[in-house]
């Protein structure tokens, strides 16, 4: 099964035709929300691509796929009064959705190191032989660097010379004492759920906290030749009163 064609499948039928029937045909009856800005189940997914206003879009910019996991990178636009950056991330069983988590954050026109913006950048999966070596390279940063916070092992696993930085607010991997993330003094790494990879590219799905305050982590990163070289993120806070119970993770 192609996963990433039924992801695609799945936006511009239900998200961006706004097809309600469509739900019954890629989603299955056993759908579990994570998220915690929707309600759990699939009628509820019903509901919610029927409420989607005339002017929303969804703007898909990269999409990865690792085996029945495909993460989705994109910008979401009419709802609110700005548009949204957004990690989106699935499970895949026998054709059909069956979990969802994401992740939100406000999409900003620049970022304080002049980028155009939080999903510029490459976004084609061009070294598929690379994929495990991504995921080493990225599994180990998040372990040592971010959670256990052993700053002084950052050269191990980045590219300095070529490091780009795409989050907003985040000071660079070029500060001191901070890594990739923002400051590491209100950034609490805790979990490592998930990191997923494919080719150059590996994510990694963390619970953590800013200010004290619980936090979904979410972190893709580009490889090359051995190291990080490019890193997108959104950090989003975990609401106390959720739509669902099925936890953000």
């Amino acid at each position: 099964m192609d996963t990433k064609k039924l992801m695609v499948d799945v936006v511009n039928d239900m998200f961006i035709g706004r097809d309600a029937e469509a739900v019954d045909r890629y989603v299955a009856p056993e759908y579990l929300q994570h998220s915690p800005l929707a309600r759990d189940g699939r009628d509820a997914l019903r509901q919610l691509v029927l409420s989607l206003p005339d002017g929303f879009d969804y703007e898909l910019v990269r999409l990865l796929a690792d085996e029945d996991l495909v993460l989705l990178h994109g910008v979401l636009r009419g709802i609110g009064s700005e548009p949204s950056v957004a990690f989106d991330l699935f499970r895949v069983r026998d054709g059909r959705l069956v979990e969802h988590w994401d992740a939100l954050a406000p999409y900003p026109q620049s970022n304080s190191h002049g980028r155009p913006s939080q999903t510029d950048g490459p976004a084609d999966i061009g070294r598929p032989e690379m994929t495990e070596g991504s995921r080493r390279v990225v599994d180990a940063f998040t372990q040592s660097v971010l959670v256990a916070r052993e700053y002084g092992r950052r050269d191990e696993f980045v590219d300095l010379r070529g490091y780009v930085e795409h989050g907003p607010h985040l000071p660079g991997v070029h500060a001191d004492p901070e890594p990739v993330g923002p400051s590491a003094s209100r950034v609490r790494y805790g979990t490592v759920h998930r990191v997923l990879a494919e080719g150059e590219f590996a994510f990694a799905q963390c619970e953590g906290a800013y200010d004290d305050a619980p936090y979904a982590l979410y972190d893709l990163f580009r490889v090359n030749d051995g190291r990080i070289a490019e890193h997108w993120g959104v950090h989003a806070a975990i609401p106390s009163e959720p739509l669902n119970h099925n936890g953000a993770f």
